[in-house]
């Protein structure tokens, strides 16, 4: 009996596909967001182990004895790298939301999900200009404060999401979609 328990845990871990069953428009936006999302969470990931190697290169230097100035360049060059992979996760991580928002905002008909999906589809199209701007104009350093601040909230609707989606919560059935 508990081995069926445990098959059914399994199933509600990967609920998403049983909420993604149709196929419509709304869902070709959950999908595409959630590919993005994970595009963006795996250069994050990257990201920070970029971070790790940068900090350990400098600390304990290499096992060839090299100069320091011949350390610090390199350590620049993977810095520019950590960045632009950086910058690249976030749009991949805010598109990602986006789409994910719009997808959920047209398959529920109404009531307190539908608002919820609205909002983060807003607040990730709003990170997503600030995102741009700041990676444009690169004296307003603020921009990209304000874009890792949006995307907190962000991350705790998409855990409190998948939490409910696995717990099957009735108010995340979707109603017909247009």
């Amino acid at each position: 009996m508990r081995s069926g328990r445990n098959a059914d845990d399994v199933v509600r871990f990967f609920s998403i596909r049983q909420v993604l069953g149709h196929q419509t428009a709304s869902d070709a936006f959950i999908r595409f967001g959630v590919l993005l999302t994970t595009f963006g969470l795996t250069l994050y990931a990257l990201n920070q182990g970029l971070s790790h190697m940068v900090v350990h290169y400098m600390t304990h230097g290499t096992e060839r004895e090299i100069s320091r100035a011949v350390l610090i360049n390199h350590t620049v060059v993977i810095v520019a790298v950590k960045t632009g992979i950086a910058v690249i996760a976030g749009y991949g991580y805010l598109f990602g939301f986006t789409f994910m928002g719009l997808g959920l905002y047209l398959r529920f008909t109404s009531g307190e999900m539908k608002t919820v999906a609205g909002l983060v589809c807003v607040v990730s199209v709003l990170a997503l200009i600030v995102l741009i701007l700041g990676d444009h104009v690169h004296e307003f350093d603020v921009l990209y404060r304000v874009a890792r601040i949006a995307v907190m909230p962000l991350t705790l609707w998409g855990v409190e999401l998948g939490v409910a989606m696995y717990r099957g919560y009735s108010s995340l059935t979707p109603g017909q979609s247009a």
